[in-house]
């Protein structure tokens, strides 16, 4: 049994030491993160820039309908008071906006002259489905 263990505890050592040299010497976890556009047409970095941009044009006091001029609903369950949206050019990128509803909605669920409480960070993940 013993030796089982010297053995697992070897693998893990030089498992460790292995790691530390590829952080240490500039290997992938210290890679460069410039962006290179390719030959076919300008980079992702570019497309993640704009959208970038886009989400910091959302301030807290903005109204719903100027979000939705730069985001879409998400597919999914969604709740009146916070909406999932996904960048109208790449539904790949997502943001998450609290509102704080309008008097003026009436039956309705949401307005357009809902106002924004807070906005998350842009994220990346698989659109939802309904």
């Amino acid at each position: 049994m013993s030796q089982h263990t010297d053995t697992h505890g070897g693998l893990m050592m030089a498992a460790a030491v292995l790691l530390s040299a590829a952080i240490l010497s500039g290997g992938p976890a210290t890679a460069p993160t410039r962006c290179r556009a390719g030959a076919s047409g300008p980079s992702a970095c570019d497309a993640v820039r704009r959208a970038l941009d886009d989400t910091m044009r959302i301030r807290p006091g903005m109204m719903r309908k100027e979000v939705e001029k730069y985001f879409s609903e998400d597919g999914g369950m969604q709740f009146q008071t916070r909406t999932r949206y996904v960048w109208t050019a790449c539904a790949y990128l997502k943001l998450d906006v609290e509102y704080d509803l309008s008097p003026s909605r009436g039956k309705n669920l949401t307005s357009p002259e809902d106002t924004v409480r807070t906005v998350s960070k842009l994220y990346v993940e698989l659109p939802d489905r309904d």
